[in-house]
Parts: structure tokens; sequence; C-alpha cells
């Protein structure tokens, strides 16, 4: 569909396009995070996205992936992150969540693991690699930034002012 829709627009005279990716994980829109490049069987797997960026090369149209390392969903073993090792705490010791609220009903939508913020450099790192793989021309990384969040993790935790080294 991405391909077509980009045909629609440089049959309308659309120039420097470039396509930005959501959902594209294996777990679609949902807030996961994601230590490799692991395409949705949904949207043509890997041979469906190698296509769609090579045709994206070919009309010079950059493709950034969106992959949000701040805030996780769910603990999905399969991803990489494991709340154990990579979510924040709280000063109690609790994980560290960010709640969205809907601004029409007040009431919460969904929580968020907060990524500690020395777990990081461990996604950056991994994603990079993925995505030097795949000839990639960038990678929307989400929040990254918008939130300063201390950890209170017992042996390793760091105030807001080391989080802050980390980004």
């Amino acid at each position: 569909d991405n391909i077509e829709i980009i045909k629609q627009l440089k049959e309308n005279k659309a120039v420097n396009l470039s396509l930005q990716l959501r959902g594209w994980q294996k777990d679609g829109l949902s807030a996961i995070i994601s230590d490799k490049i692991r395409n949705s069987s949904a949207l043509g797997g890997k041979s469906g996205f190698n296509k769609l960026l090579d045709y994206c090369k070919d009309q010079k149209i950059d493709v950034s992936l969106y992959n949000n390392i701040s805030f996780v969903g769910f603990d999905d073993s399969l991803d990489g992150f494991k709340s154990k090792a990579d979510a924040a705490r709280t000063l109690e010791l609790q994980y560290a969540f960010d709640t969205a609220i809907s601004p029409a009903t007040m009431q919460s939508l969904a929580d968020s693991y907060v990524v500690k913020a020395s777990s990081y450099n461990k996604y950056l790192t991994s994603l990079t690699d993925s995505a030097k793989e795949l000839s990639l021309g960038s990678l929307n990384l989400g929040k990254l930034g918008t939130s300063l969040n201390a950890d209170y993790t017992k042996d390793n935790g760091i105030n807001r002012g080391e989080a802050l080294r980390c980004i």
C-alpha cells in the first residue's frame, strides 16, 4: 500500500517525499521496544519490507522507522525488553509507568513502562546496527528526550542529572 500511495503522490506532482513508518514492528502499533528490526507479517514481512525499501531507494525517498525506546507498553520476551532489567523504578521501588489519559473522559488509556536511561544505549546500538544492514536513512526515536526520568533501582539507581548524560 505504501508503494501505491507514493505512486499516486508522484502522479500528482508531489516532490521531496519521505516516508515515516509507524507500526512496522512485529506487534504493530502496540507500544513495544525493539532491540532489532522485526517486520510485521501483516505488512508483507521481510520480503515486503525489502521491496518497499528498494522502491524508495530507487525513487530517492528517505524511509524512517518510528521506534519509541523511552516507553514500553508490555514486557514481551521476544523484543529484548525485560522489565526486571530495563524498567525504571519509583522511590517505592515499584516499576515506573507513564500513563496516557483520554482528554475527553479523563480515564486512563494505557500504561507504559518507563525504560531506564541506562538501557537506552543497548537498544540504540542494536537498532542502528540493524538499520545499517538494511541501508536505512534514519530511525525515528519517538519520545526519546521528551522525559527525563530518574531510576531508583536499588543498586544501580540514577538521578535525573545522570539520566541526562545517558541521552
